[in-house]
């Protein structure tokens, strides 16, 4: 993975050409239970499984995009210029909730990307502070709101 980004440019704008599934994803509501954000697509139930609400939005919020063409190279670099387009554009939409932090995060591997998001809360975590324990790379965005919508 790391030779693949390396020697490609991953300059990726949001207007990427994205899969009509995506697409479609993109445009479902964002549906808030119990202070949790979800897809509304994807929402089953709150799960009161998990020990905290960033938990139950990873859980809620996974989304798997398979490679058809694990082989090829330039497939490959595709579908990760399609998660990190999908991941802006996930940002954008989040942003108009106006909280303090919204973590979107994508975990890359050999066969799939998984996309993930939720809250950022205090107290509350859902990687493992040491990211060198990952043996898969990723990506964590960051979506900060203006500092005006909390009346600063």
């Amino acid at each position: 993975m790391q030779a693949l980004m390396e020697n490609n440019s991953i300059s990726v704008d949001a207007k990427e050409k994205m899969s009509a599934s995506l697409k479609r994803l993109l445009e479902e509501d964002i549906l808030i239970v119990d202070s949790c954000y979800y897809f509304k697509r994807e929402f089953m139930r709150y799960d009161d499984r998990y020990t905290n609400k960033t938990g139950n939005e990873c859980f809620g919020n996974r989304l798997i995009i398979e490679f058809e063409n694990r082989n090829n190279e330039k497939g490959l670099l595709f579908y990760l210029k399609q998660g990190i387009a999908f991941s802006n554009m996930v940002a954008r939409k989040l942003e108009d909730f106006n909280e303090n932090f919204t973590l979107i995060l994508m975990i890359f591997d050999k066969t799939s990307i998984v996309f993930r998001f939720h809250k950022t809360r205090g107290g509350e975590e859902w990687l493992i502070p040491d990211i060198e324990q990952y043996a898969e790379p990723f990506f964590v965005i960051d979506v900060l709101s203006s500092p005006e919508a909390h009346g600063f």
